[in-house]
């Protein structure tokens, strides 16, 4: 029996000896290929930075409600075949100085962050080098006016710009509806225009066992694994589920609207309109649809919230429209602009300047990707500074000489 009990013990821990072995030679070796060489799925999934875990680059702050940058942190990053170094200032924002104010800020989402870019290509490094005044950008990847909204109250405030950009991209909306429930969109809703201190999010855990700086999901042979079970489990959920469940939603529109949401009423924005200037409720994506209705309806206050906090706090907003070839990119922009207007907020478009340029032969954003390339965000510095006459000293009054001020009293790590 004691040599049975020893000889299976023995087996086990050469099984096991074996399968760390291989796990070790496999990490090696995918580390040896190099994620250049592997489908691209698969070398997203290896080389991607964004992550709230290990040496990811993001963490998460339950006070905001928001997924933030790391404060003075590099790594290099990696996706759909583009290398780029990151590296944040104090605040945690892709900066390459530590300042404590500028004349300018940029609050975005990755194309102003400057997703598969350097930090010279980016709009904010764009934009400074044609004013010759400092702008910070306040970009970080999947921001919508949720964010937004609290980056502004939180970061931009801090830095004390006389000009705040702030910026769409199409996905905003959806971004917006994934991330808030519907008590939390109503509640913000009925938050008067100048309260700015009221919480409307549910406190999420705080997540402070993410802040090592390693995590066993940094290993190549974990992340693959997790590749392979979500490729299954949506293989098993999109072509299998259809026999097992006859009659049943499946596949990604039932992924993307459950049957588990509820019709909502319908809660109109606190702000001035009419009935026709809410016709995008009749189309898609938002028609037949009261969680996109409600999202949508929650980025308009956001944006009219949000131009209250800035001109109390002296900062002049502009809200500006990145296009994109993508559905319902036309209808977005129509909507908010006529809002915009209706509110006396001021909207930019840069569609005119991205067309022209494609026109004219550029590649603005990048193949394969869709995010601006280098020549994409010159284009929208260039059209940003002519709209508004920044280079002119009449868009500075009493801002002083023009020139970069000294940096913030902080050492970079």
């Amino acid at each position: 029996m004691g040599r049975t009990g020893g000889g299976l013990a023995t087996g086990v821990c050469a099984a096991l000896a074996s399968i760390i072995l291989s796990l070790t030679l496999v990490e090696f070796g995918l580390r040896a290929v190099g994620i250049d060489h592997l489908p691209t799925l698969w070398a997203n999934e290896l080389g991607t930075g964004y992550a709230v875990s290990g040496n990811g680059i993001y963490r998460f702050d339950p006070s905001l409600n928001m997924v933030r940058m790391r404060p003075h942190y590099a790594r290099k990053m990696f996706f759909n075949g583009y290398h780029w170094h990151h590296e944040t200032d104090w605040m945690g924002f892709r900066n390459p100085l530590d300042r404590d104010r500028v004349d300018v800020a940029l609050v975005g989402d990755s194309m102003i962050y400057g997703h598969g870019l350097e930090e010279p290509q980016t709009v904010r490094s764009h934009l400074e080098r044609l004013l010759n005044r400092p702008v910070a950008n306040l970009g970080i990847q999947s921001a919508a006016m949720d964010y937004e909204y609290e980056i502004i109250k939180h970061d931009a405030v801090r830095l004390n710009p006389r000009y705040l950009f702030v910026f769409f991209l199409n996905n905003d909306i959806t971004d917006v509806e994934g991330r808030l429930s519907n008590s939390e969109m109503r509640r913000f809703l009925e938050l008067p225009e100048d309260d700015h201190t009221t919480r409307y999010f549910d406190l999420k855990p705080d997540r402070r066992h993410e802040d090592g700086d390693f995590s066993i999901c940094d290993f190549y042979v974990v992340r693959t694994g997790l590749l392979f079970k979500h490729l299954l489990t949506r293989w098993i959920f999109d072509y299998q589920a259809p026999r097992l469940h006859q009659g049943r939603p499946t596949g990604a529109a039932s992924a993307l609207k459950p049957a588990q949401r509820p019709a909502l009423p319908v809660a109109m924005p606190r702000t001035p309109s009419v009935p026709d200037r809410l016709a995008w409720m009749t189309q898609p994506p938002f028609e037949g649809d009261p969680r996109m209705q409600l999202a949508m309806q929650f980025h308009l206050y956001a944006i009219l919230k949000a131009r209250n906090f800035a001109e109390r706090q002296g900062m002049r907003m502009i809200y500006v429209f990145i296009s994109v070839p993508l559905p319902y990119d036309s209808l977005y922009e129509r909507s908010i602009a006529d809002y915009c207007r209706t509110n006396g907020i001021e909207f930019f478009s840069l569609r005119p300047a991205l067309d022209e340029a494609q026109r004219a032969g550029k590649q603005v954003y990048l193949p394969r990707d869709g995010h601006f390339s280098d020549e994409g965000t010159a284009v929208a510095a260039q059209a940003i500074a002519d709209r508004f006459h920044l280079r002119e000293p009449a868009a500075w009054p009493s801002a002083g000489p023009v020139g970069l001020p000294a940096l913030y009293s902080k050492d970079r790590r």
